[in-house]
Order: C-alpha cells, then structure tokens, then sequence
C-alpha cells in the first residue's frame, strides 16, 4: 500500500479533503476488492500448506496494486474535487429547498442555439483550413502563371529567330540554286 493519506488528494496548489460521497466511493471499492480476493482464500482450502504463503503474497500483491491503481484513476479524473463540487452543488439546493429560495435561473438556448454554440468554432477552423488552402492555390498559381508567361516568351522568341532563320535560308538557297555546281548536283539525282 502507499504511504500517502488516502483521504486526502494533494494538488500543486491546493490540498482536497476527501468529501461523503468520495469517502463512500473509497469504502465500496475497499469493500469490493476485499471480497473478490476473499475468494482466493476458497482456493487456499484446496491447495497444499506450501502454497498457503504464495497465495497470501500474490493476495497481498493484487491488493496494493488495485488500491494503487484505483488512486492513480482518482488523481487523474481530479474525483475529490469533482465530488465536493457535487456535494456542494447538493447542499446549497437542500439550503434553497429549506429556505425557499428560488432556483438559479440558467439561461434558456434554443437548439439552434446550442448547435450553434457546438458547430461554429468547427466551422471557423474549417474556414481557418480552406482560406490557408486557397491562399497556398493561389501563391501556387501565380508562381506556375509567371512561369507560363516566362516560357511563353522565350518560346515566341525562339520563334521570331526561327523565322528569320527560314527566310535568311530560303534567300541563300535561292542564291545558290544558281551555283553551277549545285545545279550540276541536283541534276544528277
């Protein structure tokens, strides 16, 4: 078992005293793990004396580790507190309740209000998503159309030289075609 005060859950900056309703929980868990290892003492009934102390260590053993995992889930939910803020949530409605008081009036919301108030931070971080996404698409293809402008340039430059190119090659071979060497070669094919 723990050294620590099981009916009292230390916090980093407060201590919680144990309230009823977490002193009963404790009581039916202690009650419930009793009795289920109460059982292993029906085993010891059929088993050899050199197996008693076995049973007794492994019995003692189950015991410490349920009550230590039983503690870590306690700590962990943050139950003490949970449960003195219930009993005190209880108490104040019997004070009411004694004094006639009336009730604290909880705001009335709609459904659509509701669903509102569970679906519009979702819809906002959907809108957050999809405008980084058609910002990024949009960077995207400014950068893919400057380069299609840059291509499209060098390409109709490549063109022009082409072009003049071609004519400065058709004037020379009409030049030639009255070489009489070259004559002298196309006649012969």
């Amino acid at each position: 078992m723990t050294d620590e005060n099981p009916f009292v859950e230390q916090t980093d900056a407060t201590i919680q005293l144990e309230g009823d309703r977490m002193s009963r929980l404790r009581d039916t868990v202690k009650e419930a793990l009793t009795r289920a290892l109460n059982n292993c003492r029906q085993l010891k009934r059929n088993v050899p004396n050199e197996l008693t102390e076995a049973i007794q260590k492994m019995r003692d053993y189950m015991h410490d580790k349920m009550t230590e995992q039983f503690d870590h889930m306690v700590k962990q939910r943050d139950l003490v507190r949970k449960l003195n803020e219930l009993d005190t949530a209880i108490e104040e409605a019997k004070e009411r309740q004694r004094t006639g008081a009336p009730s604290p009036q909880i705001p009335f919301q709609s459904s659509t209000d509701l669903l509102a108030l569970r679906t519009v931070p979702v819809m906002k971080q959907e809108l957050q998503r999809l405008e980084t996404s058609i910002a990024q698409t949009q960077e995207e293809n400014d950068q893919l159309l400057g380069d299609y402008q840059e291509k499209r340039e060098r390409i109709q430059q490549h063109m022009q030289r082409l072009q003049s190119n071609i004519e400065s090659l058709t004037s020379q071979q009409l030049e030639t075609m009255d070489h009489p060497v070259l004559s002298e070669m196309l006649e012969q094919r």
